[in-house]
């Protein structure tokens, strides 16, 4: 990262810093820059997923998840074996999966949702949340909405 500009904060402005060199930035452009920091270096867990999902790579997703992992949803609970075989069995009923939005993602936690059209037609908002223990998924929970 020492090539990289680097987000800081202070006296209410915002500044990017390349080695020593300091650049202040007006206010649209501390955003885009902010913004463009953040998500190179944060979504690489929500770029993994959405990987992970389109290439229906649940081989890479099991070892993804920790070996404590435990996947809940309404009244089940699952470990890592259980939730991929879950997965890779739904997903063969999901005709699509799009509008996909990142809600938050830091070290510890991501939150996402998407909606998700089953072949028969039905849709669902999903929101999905996963809590990270030693750089794996250690936690999931999601929760399925059907919309119009």
């Amino acid at each position: 990262m020492s090539n990289a500009y680097v987000p800081s904060v202070g006296a209410g402005y915002l500044s990017m810093r390349k080695k020593s060199k300091i650049i202040r930035l007006g206010i649209t452009n501390q955003i885009e820059c902010f913004s463009a920091y953040f998500l190179g270096i944060l979504v690489e867990k929500y770029r993994k997923v959405l990987r992970l999902v389109e290439e229906r790579n649940w081989k890479e997703m099991e070892e993804w998840l920790h070996e404590d992992f435990m996947y809940i949803k309404e009244t089940a609970l699952m470990d890592r074996e259980e939730h991929v075989k879950k997965m890779e069995k739904e997903f063969g009923s999901k005709q699509a999966i799009n509008q996909h939005e990142l809600l938050h993602e830091d070290e510890d936690m991501m939150a996402f949702k998407h909606v998700v059209t089953q072949k028969n037609g039905k849709k669902f908002r999903i929101t999905q949340i996963q809590l990270y223990k030693e750089g794996m998924v250690w936690r999931e929970i999601s929760n399925a909405i059907e919309i119009d």
